[in-house]
């Protein structure tokens, strides 16, 4: 079946911005490199890789557009990147169930959609992996963007839970969001895993850090 909303998204973005495929034709496709990052606080750490730096030129700006400008259709195209850069590292993810940061209630009622879950689905099809809902943010909260760093640490602590039942006979988890900056989401998301099983293994993976 075709997807029509996207393919208008595609070829005339919602913000009147340039042409998602632009950025795909451009540098980026030849980047295929993945970068790793080691997440850290008090308690927990977390291996994140990442597809891109947030401060290379044109990437805020996608990110800002498909999160803000409603250009849902550049989810498809981050997720078509990451899986590109994946493929050019020695990262096993056979076994690995996909799923993603989870929204905030407010915001996802005010856009109608969520990037990350975009990203997820799209990732996990083109893979040929499972994808689902595993968390769920219980309490809507400000946005971590006009945050600092301890700020964005109180702002989200104990604001995760993982679904009832989402979890079972999983090992291996990996977490899709579309930016980290100082890790505060995914090392919540490791928190309520630790909590709900120890013994699952999680992987971060974001389109740009």
């Amino acid at each position: 079946m075709i997807d029509f909303d996207y393919l208008l998204d595609f070829f005339i973005p919602k913000s009147g911005g340039d042409s998602i495929h632009m950025y795909i034709t451009k540098s980026l496709m030849r980047d295929t490199e993945i970068h790793h990052r080691i997440l850290k606080n008090e308690q927990l750490s977390q291996d994140c890789f990442f597809g891109f730096e947030y401060a290379q030129e044109g990437i805020q700006n996608l990110i800002h557009r498909s999160k803000f400008n409603g250009e849902f259709a550049i989810a498809r195209e981050m997720s078509e990147l990451l899986v590109m850069k994946l493929q050019q590292t020695e990262l096993n993810i056979e076994n690995f169930l996909i799923t993603f940061v989870p929204p905030d209630p407010k915001r996802f009622i005010e856009r109608g959609y969520h990037i990350p879950h975009q990203i997820a689905t799209s990732f996990s099809a083109k893979l040929g992996l499972s994808c689902r809902e595993v968390f769920i943010k219980i309490k809507s909260t400000p946005s971590q963007t006009q945050l600092d760093a301890r700020s964005r640490i109180i702002n989200l602590n104990q604001t995760f839970i993982v679904k009832e039942n989402a979890l079972n006979g999983i090992q291996n988890l990996l977490i899709i969001d579309d930016v980290t900056t100082t890790g505060t989401t995914l090392l919540e998301c490791k928190r309520a895993i630790q909590e709900y099983n120890p013994e699952i293994k999680t992987i971060g993976l974001t389109f740009a850090g």
